[in-house]
């Protein structure tokens, strides 16, 4: 939550910053950020389960003996 946060402050002032350097430039509205925030976390939620997933299917008696 704070990283979102953080991260919309900048893209908000990044995009005043770049609307005062180029003529006829529009900043980008309130539903992109909440578009790239919805998919950033579903990408994130699919890394983790797919990673989880994986692990979940290692026997760990096993990998501990072999150490």
């Amino acid at each position: 939550a704070e990283g979102a946060g953080i991260g919309i402050a900048g893209a908000v002032l990044t995009g005043r910053f770049l609307e005062s350097l180029v003529a006829g430039a529009k900043p980008v509205g309130p539903v992109a950020f909440i578009l790239s925030i919805f998919c950033v976390t579903a990408l994130a939620s699919t890394s983790i389960w797919i990673a989880t997933r994986r692990i979940a299917r290692l026997d760990v008696m096993e990998i501990l003996r072999t150490e």
